[in-house]
């Protein structure tokens, strides 16, 4: 009896206020297992009450209109409670703030949080709803990328890349083949069609650019599985707090970083940044103009993306990468059981499904383990595919004769470049040897 009247007193307390949840809640009842098709879509009531009050129900895929939210879930051990079907239900403050800021907005549609939307303690139904998280993403009116709450000098930044794209969005379809044309000494990209208003003496020092900077380093670029909430979203836009941004924008920004040099260099030095944005782009442009990607391919570019549950490190990857089977998509398994059958899968391929095989490719990282390797008892033969160095670059990217032979290259206080390679044909590779020969004054090379 103590305890239900001090948990009472809890409750009125957090009614008054929206506080991190500091005492045991009862598990909330979620009611019957969903059925094929079915989800269920969150309604934020529009009354302005605290704690904020939602209502949580069933439907199918294909008979509703919905958006759905992509964001970062945020600390897991800091709640905030809402009410959720007159449940007391507790979400990360990221989720809380984008509710509260979509009830400000006064939109009607429901919508698909994957926090509210799934529940997490019951294995079978994840396994059964990450299977159609394409799906789900794909049939959605429009995706809402949260970035979080606005800051002080945000708007500088959402200006700055708006009239970047808006000058020279006609290269957005073909500033990919524009990164594949930059070779190690050939960083002109006014020749190769950028335009000449966009050439700042110092972008470090311009707040537009340290804006656009911190946006690009946002947490919601580390996050694996936004990757496919993008690509395969019918319609998307970006809420930073109160501030709408076109996607388009703030990713042709990252790609216009991937390949000027003076950009380049002052994100790297301000934004002590791996470079997850960049990463995202390449693959949102390579998308849009070739759709999925060879699974490879993928998770080369998505390997230092960050997931709760390491198995979604392969599992968010099945929806955008050409070939994968749903059946991967296990929660039962466990994370060795999972990298393997990676493994196998890159070194066989699945022909009939027009997944190639990437067995080079795979032997060519075999000497390659990665620090989380030995915690899960990952087998010998697959190397590691979890994480990857930063700013890791392969020379098979910059010389297309060298596919073969993709390697590694370190970087050290940006004063020296080390190479592991093989060596096939010397005719075909002879213009990789000029460019090393040219560099020797910064590098030294040793062929395995």
């Amino acid at each position: 009896m103590l305890y239900w009247i001090l948990l009472c007193q809890t409750y009125k307390a957090i009614q008054r206020q929206a506080l991190p949840l500091e005492i045991p809640m009862m598990s909330f009842k979620y009611g019957g297992r969903l059925r094929d098709r079915e989800i269920r879509l969150v309604n934020v009531i529009e009354a302005d009450q605290t704690p904020l009050h939602v209502q949580l129900a069933v439907h199918q895929l294909d008979d509703v209109e919905f958006e759905a939210l992509s964001y970062v879930w945020g600390d897991p051990s800091n709640k905030l409670e809402i009410m959720c079907n007159g449940q007391p239900f507790g979400v990360t403050e990221n989720v809380h703030s984008a509710l509260l800021e979509r009830r400000r907005r006064d939109l009607k549609l429901l919508l698909w949080v994957d926090a509210l939307c799934i529940n997490q303690s019951d294995t079978d139904e994840r396994t059964h709803q990450v299977r159609m998280m394409r799906a789900i993403y794909n049939s959605a009116k429009t995706v809402i990328v949260w970035l979080g709450q606005d800051g002080p000098n945000d708007s500088e930044g959402t200006e700055l890349v708006e009239r970047v794209y808006r000058e020279c969005g006609g290269l957005s379809f073909d500033i990919e083949s524009v990164r594949e044309g930059v070779r190690v000494d050939d960083f002109d990209y006014i020749e190769r069609g950028f335009p000449t208003p966009f050439r700042h003496p110092s972008t470090a020092e311009n707040p537009g650019w340290k804006s656009a900077f911190e946006l690009l380093k946002n947490s919601w670029f580390t996050r694996v599985w936004v990757v496919q909430e993008l690509l395969v979203a019918k319609q998307s836009v970006i809420w930073r707090g109160r501030l709408d941004l076109d996607p388009n924008a703030i990713l042709f920004a990252a790609m216009l970083v991937d390949t000027k040099r003076d950009l380049w260099l002052d994100f790297n030095r301000y934004a002590a940044s791996s470079c997850h944005a960049i990463n995202i782009a390449r693959l949102y442009f390579r998308y849009r103009k070739k759709g999925q990607q060879p699974f490879w391919d993928t998770l080369c570019l998505c390997r230092n993306l960050q997931a709760s549950d390491l198995r979604d490190k392969y599992f968010a990857l099945v929806g955008i990468s050409s070939g994968l089977v749903y059946e991967l998509v296990d929660y039962n398994k466990t994370l060795r059981e999972v990298h393997a059958q990676v493994g196998c899968l890159c070194l066989r391929g699945l022909p009939e499904r027009g997944l190639p095989c990437s067995g080079l490719d795979l032997l060519a990282y075999g000497h390659y383990r990665d620090h989380t390797s030995s915690t899960f008892g990952a087998v010998s033969w697959v190397p590691g595919l979890i994480s990857a160095d930063r700013f890791a670059i392969t020379i098979a990217e910059a010389y297309p004769t060298a596919e073969l032979c993709k390697t590694k290259r370190g970087y050290a206080a940006a004063r020296y470049m080390e190479d592991y390679g093989f060596l096939f044909d010397m005719e075909q590779t002879l213009a990789v040897e000029q460019k090393l020969a040219a560099l020797t004054s910064l590098c030294r090379v040793r062929r395995d």
